[in-house]
């Protein structure tokens, strides 16, 4: 899993003759689905008011006028809901494909925005912080699997955006 673990070298995302794939081993993409599957169902789930996941996965309009605040949750909440529902089915759908094709623009973003997600709401869960982030986890270690579970999604992240840069 990743670049830090196992002897793994190559990235996880390659761009050839301009197209990014994703370079995933069949373990690798069946951990991606069961941590887009919860996700998803994190975002099904009844939010609870004052959880630090759900604040960081929408923010709010205001923390100062509560007027604004429910003006912007009920204009907006729907939308932002169905579109991280439907990044995260793409990217699921890509992975259930197990294909090896091209990332079309609309899976590259979509993967990008849900990494980015995944992490947001994995560090807020881990309550990780700068000291806890700088050295990398024992993966084999099951109380530091979490941590490095979320390095390895910064690796990911981190591989794609190379290749979409290259």
């Amino acid at each position: 899993m990743g670049n830090h673990d196992q002897g793994r070298l190559s990235p996880l995302f390659r761009r050839r003759r301009g197209q990014v794939r994703a370079a995933l081993t069949e373990e690798e993409g069946e951990l991606l689905k069961g941590i887009v599957r919860e996700y998803l169902e994190l975002l099904e789930a009844d939010r609870e008011p004052g959880d630090p996941v759900t604040a960081r996965l929408f923010p709010s309009a205001s923390m100062d006028d509560p007027t604004l605040e429910a003006d912007f949750r009920e204009l907006a909440d729907d939308d932002l809901l169905s579109h991280k529902r439907q990044t995260a089915m793409r990217v699921l759908e890509y992975l259930d494909a197990g294909d090896r094709r091209p990332l079309t623009e609309e899976e590259q973003e979509a993967w990008l925005v849900l990494l980015t997600d995944l992490r947001l709401a994995m560090g807020v869960r881990l309550g990780v912080t700068d000291e806890t982030f700088d050295s990398f986890p024992n993966p084999s270690d099951p109380a530091q699997w979490p941590l490095a579970v979320l390095h390895y999604l910064g690796s990911l992240q981190e591989s794609l955006v190379t290749a979409l840069d290259a």
